[in-house]
């Protein structure tokens, strides 16, 4: 039975193609993007550096069977971005990084948001995490003592502000 199974399973493997030539899939972003906030009303200005990779084909000689050969090749090449967006204070989730000597699951501590006008005029780093849920360990341990942490919701973005004239 086991034998069987095991033939069905690398006779799939070689008709649905594990192919030398399939591409591999784009790297993801990190999950924390760094930036600057400041409250403006209901809203927050932020400024975010987002990392977004790019396809890109290269030239590169390679030595197959004794003879070179040149090949194309594509590869994902990171670039910078910054961003200036408004995002609603509203269902905002902010947390705060503790010290290393507390309880390492302990290190993300929670804050709330009527607090963080006072916390961004210390000029804290803030970090965003994009996907809408807590950001995990593995996530903070590089991060220092004091930065901020802003979740930002999945939804629409806030609506701009009225310009001042």
């Amino acid at each position: 039975m086991r034998r069987i199974a095991l033939c069905l399973t690398s006779l799939a493997v070689v008709t649905l193609g594990l192919r030398a030539d399939t591409k591999p899939p784009p790297p993801k972003a990190p999950p924390l993007s760094p930036g600057t906030a400041r409250v403006e009303g209901e809203n927050l200005l932020c400024e975010v550096t987002i990392a977004r990779y790019v396809p890109e084909t290269r030239t590169v000689t390679v030595i197959k069977g004794g003879m070179p050969v040149t090949e194309t090749r594509t590869v994902h090449v990171p670039t910078y971005v910054t961003e200036r967006r408004y995002i609603a204070m509203k269902g905002l989730q902010v947390y705060v990084i503790g010290d290393k000597g507390t309880d390492p699951t302990k290190r993300l501590q929670s804050l709330d948001p009527t607090k963080l006008p006072q916390l961004l005029r210390n000029s804290n780093r803030v970090f965003f995490h994009w996907s809408g849920d807590k950001p995990i360990l593995d996530q903070i341990k590089e991060l220092k003592e004091g930065n901020v942490i802003l979740v930002v919701p999945s939804e629409k973005p806030a609506p701009r502000p009225p310009e001042k004239k």
